[in-house]
């Protein structure tokens, strides 16, 4: 079942792309479809003499050759006679924010930084799919998978990420979910949640709002269970 909804979900974000076969030396299309439904997304008039160039499959831009006629060149309209030249065309997502999902998805965290500062996107959704997926890995690596330096580069990698998230209440509920793999780990970002979550826009108000105050209880909450569970068992169970 989980497999399965990873396989249909990948193949929903697959492209078709392909070339129509010239009609009595007319020009061809360059067409997109998605899959598996094959709905056309995109159709471009190309010259009759054209090759799609062979890309990775994860390549979001489509490279075409296509061959230009000496009479073409004179700017006429005719696509006769001999192919004096060839040219390559580039096409890419003109939508910056479909660009920067393609990347998400692909896990281009770096790539999709850098576009999303350069196109003035939502940087801070970069920070959370990153931070998304290290909680499934943690969750996947707690299992059974011992590897203290792997879990030490995935733990400082998303407590980086952390700091550059503004959304406060992302921070705190996502420290209290993650399956850190120490108690020291794990008290250290509980601490990170309760100062995260006491930070106030009014800097003049000396009180907590009703939703500060209920996020501080779970928080204290969380770290009542934590060392009571640590004073009992010690680290070896944890």
């Amino acid at each position: 079942g989980h497999s399965a909804a990873i396989t249909k979900q990948g193949i929903a974000n697959l492209k078709l792309v392909a070339l129509t076969v010239p009609v009595n030396k007319e020009m061809r299309n360059l067409v997109v479809y998605s899959l598996p439904t094959m709905k056309l997304l995109y159709s471009l008039e190309v010259a009759n003499v054209s090759a799609l160039v062979q890309t990775d499959v994860g390549q979001d831009s489509i490279y075409i050759l296509e061959g230009l006629y000496e009479n073409q060149k004179r700017n006429t309209s005719s696509c006769e006679g001999v192919i004096s030249a060839v040219a390559m065309r580039c096409l890419t997502e003109a939508l910056p924010e479909n660009r920067l999902s393609r990347l998400l998805y692909k896990h281009k965290f770096d790539e999709a930084e850098k576009f999303a500062l350069q196109f003035g996107l939502d940087v801070e959704l970069v920070y959370k799919v990153r931070l998304n997926i290290a909680l499934e890995n943690l969750a996947s690596l707690s299992l059974g998978n011992l590897d203290l330096s792997l879990w030490e580069n995935i733990v400082e990698e998303a407590k980086a990420d952390l700091r550059k998230v503004q959304d406060d209440q992302f921070v705190v509920q996502y420290c209290m979910d993650v399956p850190w793999p120490t108690f020291e780990t794990t008290l250290e970002m509980l601490n990170y949640a309760k100062k995260r979550s006491l930070k106030k826009e009014d800097k003049k108000s000396l009180y907590l709002s009703e939703e500060q105050a209920m996020c501080l209880i779970e928080i204290l909450r969380a770290e009542a269970r934590l060392t009571t569970f640590h004073e009992a068992f010690g680290h070896k169970i944890f």
